[in-house]
């Protein structure tokens, strides 16, 4: 049997409470829950997968993401390291208990905005990256970023009472 979760403005029933048993006594409608709060999930489990997909790629193949990163850059291959772990820990939360996701959304957000500089470098300098073309679609992909900045702060956001 399929449960459905009901909601009485912004707080979950129990069965108890949805049967009529309960001491509650209300005129307020129950209803299920709005597809928003499961389009947000979706969102959010969705950028967890991308996270831990990256996150790993880090460290099974870090030399594209070095490759990013201009010569002049100290502890190249540490940075990419760091931010892997960073990754990681970033998707743990989107996922994790619901008291962390909204810090974790906001951390994800600063840091796709603290990382975009070694996109934008890429797509100036042109610099041979391992199986990243040259040309528009380093250009294209700046703007993806935005989106991903947007659903990282949307999908965290706390539920209205």
């Amino acid at each position: 049997m399929r449960q459905i979760s009901y909601c009485l403005h912004g707080q979950q029933l129990s069965q108890r409470e949805r049967s009529g048993r309960s001491r509650r006594t209300t005129s307020a409608p129950v209803y299920p829950i709005q597809m928003s709060e499961l389009l947000r999930g979706a969102v959010r489990i969705g950028l967890a997968a991308l996270m831990v997909v990256s996150g790993v790629a880090h460290f099974a193949n870090a030399r594209p993401y070095v490759q990013h990163l201009p010569d002049g850059v100290p502890f190249r291959e540490e940075l990419v390291a760091i931010t892997g772990v960073m990754e990681l820990v970033l998707a743990a939360g989107l996922v994790g208990p619901t008291r962390f996701r909204r810090p974790t959304g906001i951390a994800l957000a600063v840091f796709l905005v603290l990382i975009f500089p070694a996109n934008v470098y890429a797509a100036m300098s042109q610099v041979s990256i391992d199986g990243v073309p040259t040309g528009w679609v380093r250009w294209a992909r700046l703007p993806l970023q935005l989106p991903l900045i947007a659903a990282s702060l949307w999908s965290t956001r706390r539920r209205r009472p």
